[in-house]
C-alpha cells in the first residue's frame, strides 16, 4: 500500500540540493567555510555545505588546492545571507568568492 503512490514534483539531478537553492559563496579555505557556516547558523539561515573535488587540470587556478567548498541557500534567503556573511572578519571574508544573483 505504501509503495503504490509516486510523489509528483520537480526531478533534479543528484548534485543539486533543491530547485530554489542558489550558490551563496565558495572557497578553498577550510576555516573560512567554517566561519561562514557558523555565521549563517547564528542568524538562523538554512544552508547546505558541500565539498567538491577540483580536477587536476584546474588546480593551478586554485593555487593547488584539491577541494572547494560551496555553500548554497534558498533563493528567498539570499539578501539576509549576504548581510550575515558581510559580518565576517575581513581575513575570512576576503577568502570567500561571493556569488551575485
Amino acid at each position: 500500500m505504501f509503495g503504490l503512490f509516486k510523489k509528483e514534483g520537480i526531478k533534479m539531478d543528484m548534485r543539486s540540493c533543491s530547485a530554489k537553492d542558489v550558490l551563496l559563496c565558495s572557497t578553498t579555505n577550510f576555516r573560512a567555510s567554517k566561519h561562514a557556516a557558523y555565521i549563517l547558523t547564528q542568524e538562523n539561515i538554512p544552508f547546505s555545505k558541500r565539498w567538491n573535488r577540483i580536477p587536476l587540470f584546474q588546480r593551478e587556478q586554485h593555487q593547488g588546492n584539491m577541494e572547494m567548498c560551496e555553500i548554497s541557500i534558498n533563493r528567498n534567503e539570499y539578501s539576509r545571507a549576504r548581510r550575515a556573511i558581510s559580518k565576517l572578519e575581513p581575513c575570512f571574508f576576503n577568502r570567500l568568492t561571493i556569488n551575485v544573483i
